[in-house]
């Protein structure tokens, strides 16, 4: 049993508490979640810049040439563009890896800082990149696999619904309703790592505690993660328009895929145009931060369920929140 000074918190003590721990773990293990989640995201950035600028070198050769009856053309595009979406696939996989290498050790460093133990880099590291990566890794697979099947379904309903190439009320709610269903299994096993680390847990025993800790309260479970990255998610748009403006030239690349040459050159200029460091170096900060603070927030979160599943005694020995605030 931990000796764990916490009480059942309220909404607000949840963030405060959450900045606590981030505050008592950053100079020794947040700094590194820190520089491994920038790094990520700067990878990232790279590849989609890298991605746009070929696409549209590529694309731009090709405009006013007849692909349907030109095969010789056809097939030497084709070659260009997945020489293109080499690196691209390239800085994803980077950044997926250090994202997860990241969340590992934000989870083992945040239980430390819940519990106010002094932070030891040698051991922390040897948590954190052993079981626990490469479990978060299985699990990643294995919820990017289900993820993919479910959009998957979603667009042969829409598709079998007569809308495919279109933006039609069967292609809303199938992508809606796959939008939620995912929604639900990342919020049912969001805790899967803390029950690696705390309890030991297996890959997929993991999951099944994490999914019914997450039952024995629902809302203050979901309510403080889904206000965070509502709250985070509406920030990043607005510092985006603030950055570069008009962002419609973005979702105008990607809705012009199914048209002529000469559009999809033209949206991918658009884009190419402010998809550049201006936008993605302050992005990747702020995006390193609120992954960062996310990492933390679940574990607070998760403490805040077992105490008031009743898993821990109050100390009064042991005040941890106040013996250094």
């Amino acid at each position: 049993m931990v000796d764990n000074s916490f009480q059942p918190m309220d909404f607000g003590e949840v963030f405060a508490n959450t900045f606590t721990v981030i505050r008592r773990t950053f100079s020794r293990a947040g700094i590194i979640v820190f520089l491994l989640l920038l790094g990520g995201g700067l990878f990232f950035a790279w590849s989609n810049m890298n991605y746009v600028e070929g696409s549209y070198n590529v694309l731009s050769k090709f405009v006013g040439v007849d692909l349907k009856t030109d095969l010789k053309a056809a097939q030497e595009m084709q070659g260009q563009f997945f020489a293109v979406l080499g690196p691209f696939l390239l800085g994803v996989i980077l950044f997926l890896l250090l994202t997860l290498v990241a969340q590992s050790i934000a989870t083992v460093a945040s239980w430390e800082g819940v519990n106010n133990y002094p932070v030891e880099i040698g051991p922390l590291m040897r948590r954190s990149l052993g079981k626990m990566f490469f479990y978060n890794l299985l699990q990643s697979i294995a919820l990017g696999l289900v993820i993919v099947i479910i959009y998957a379904i979603a667009g042969i309903v829409a598709f079998a619904a007569g809308s495919a190439g279109s933006i039609s009320p069967a292609t809303v709610v199938a992508f809606v309703l796959a939008f939620l269903v995912i929604l639900v299994i990342v919020l049912l096993t969001m805790f899967r790592l803390q029950e690696v680390d705390v309890d030991e847990r297996g890959p997929f025993r993991s999951l099944g505690s994490s999914i019914r800790l997450f039952m024995t309260n629902k809302w203050r479970a979901a309510g403080p993660i889904l206000a965070f990255a509502f709250a985070f998610g509406a920030i990043s748009i607005l510092l985006s328009v603030l950055m570069v403006g008009d962002t419609s030239g973005m979702m105008g690349m990607s809705s012009s895929s199914g048209k002529d040459l000469e559009a999809q050159v033209a949206a991918l200029a658009h884009a190419k145009s402010m998809m550049t460091w201006k936008y993605f170096l302050p992005k990747a900060f702020i995006d390193a931060f609120g992954y960062l603070f996310l990492f933390n927030l679940i574990t607070v979160v998760y403490t805040d369920l077992r105490i008031r599943r009743g898993d821990y005694v109050r100390s009064e020995q042991l005040e941890a929140w106040e013996r250094d605030v």
